[in-house]
């Protein structure tokens, strides 16, 4: 078992409808706006993922994580009333906060074609943020179960 545990909320100057917890309460989040960028600070002792969305979740851009301190830093330039950023779990596809062997499953249906996940289920399985699930991030995200790794930010 691997549990996050996200608070989320109102974030300085970015509206609290705009940004999504999908780790269970797993994070903190905090940010703002600053001549048009926005950045949100993530605070977790999980890594999560942190992306945003201009369709309604169809797609999803993923930022980048820029360590500072105890956290990460996540910025998007040209920032947007139309952005929706949403947190998530690395590997957590149910989005519950919690990595089980549910997750495993999901991940090993959908690499060999027999589960079509959500854009959201996507970012969250993509271990590596290159847009592709591969058996590779199946068997990182078993050793994460099984607590011998921890899957890096």
């Amino acid at each position: 078992r691997y549990v996050w545990g996200i608070s989320c909320c109102h974030v300085a100057d970015i509206p609290a409808d705009a940004i999504t917890d999908s780790t269970g309460g797993a994070a903190t989040v905090t940010g703002s706006i600053t001549d048009g960028t926005a950045t949100l600070n993530v605070a977790s002792d999980k890594a999560c993922v942190v992306a945003y969305t201009t369709d309604g979740g169809e797609t999803y851009t993923r930022l980048t994580a820029t360590a500072n301190g105890d956290a990460y830093d996540f910025s998007v330039a040209d920032y947007t009333d139309s952005m929706k950023f949403v947190v998530a779990g690395k590997g957590d596809v149910s989005g519950d906060g919690v990595l089980t062997g549910n997750e495993i499953s999901q991940m090993n249906a959908a690499v060999l074609g027999k589960l079509a996940l959500t854009p959201l289920q996507i970012l969250a399985a993509d271990l590596d943020g290159d847009g592709e699930l591969l058996g590779a991030e199946v068997s990182q995200l078993n050793a994460a179960v099984l607590g011998k790794l921890s899957l890096a930010w």
